[in-house]
């Protein structure tokens, strides 16, 4: 178990710092897209406006906020900020995102 268990670290010491940074803010706009569209539409219910829109409707329009906002967020800084672009940079961010919407339609 011990011999399996310094594989593992081992194996996780080969991934690049940079890789890990993107994966937490992938996590982190996932998370606060999330929240900051349940308060959109917890206000729009407290106003009605869209008292009569379905669960449902809210849970996939909350959710493809959110992974519009992570796609955005890492192609925009691969192409636009950094001067070469890296596929697995958005990759990162990406399966950063996706361990929270997978919690958020687990919940």
């Amino acid at each position: 178990m011990k011999n399996l268990f310094s594989k593992f670290v081992q194996w996780l010491t080969t991934i690049a710092t940079d890789k890990y940074q993107h994966f937490a803010v992938g996590a982190a706009l996932g998370a606060v897209a999330l929240v900051a569209m349940k308060l959109l539409w917890l206000l729009m219910r407290q106003i009605e406006v869209l008292s009569q829109v379905s669960p449902a409707v809210e849970r996939w329009t909350t959710l493809t906020a959110s992974v519009i906002v992570v796609y955005a967020a890492a192609i925009i800084k691969e192409r636009k900020v950094d001067a070469q672009s890296d596929v697995t940079d958005i990759v990162a961010t990406v399966l950063g995102g996706s361990t929270v919407w997978v919690v958020f339609l687990i919940g």
